[in-house]
């Protein structure tokens, strides 16, 4: 149970930063937060996600800006 809790701990911590390598900007709500990964892991596990996810995927993506090298 502390592995587990600690690890939720460190996912949470670095979400943006892991969004921000998948090429996704970090939603600016919870509610729209939830529905990204909610989509993400649809693509991951199944393939496809639905009509919404898939708009929540390509908002998530317009918003991103990827940072030159060494400049963050």
């Amino acid at each position: 149970m502390i592995y587990a809790d600690l690890l939720r701990s460190a996912f949470d911590l670095y979400r943006g930063d892991l969004l921000s390598k998948l090429g996704f900007a970090l939603p600016d709500t919870l509610a729209a937060e939830r529905l990204l990964w909610s989509s993400l892991q649809s693509v991951l596990y199944r393939g496809a996600t639905s009509e919404e996810g898939e708009l929540a995927l390509d908002e998530a993506r317009k918003r991103y800006v990827s940072h030159p090298a060494g400049n963050k």
